[in-house]
């Protein structure tokens, strides 16, 4: 909804990445259709909380997410 919004210019943003613990998510799809792109971050991957969430972090900083 919000990429459909932002492509039609009824909302003025731009979306860096689509982050998403489950490469079949219906997001991660939705975004493959508007070619954004897009980064599976798994908790499983990582060995606990603090690693998985600085993974999450280093992945909005290479995208250049203005999330502050």
């Amino acid at each position: 909804a919000i990429a459909q919004h932002i492509q039609s210019g009824s909302i003025h943003a731009k979306i860096q990445v689509v982050i998403s613990n489950n490469p079949s998510a219906a997001g991660i799809e939705l975004a493959n259709t508007f070619g954004l792109p897009t980064s599976i971050i798994s908790p499983k991957d990582y060995s606990d909380t603090a690693e998985y969430e600085s993974k999450a972090v280093q992945t909005l900083h290479d995208f250049e997410v203005d999330w502050k």
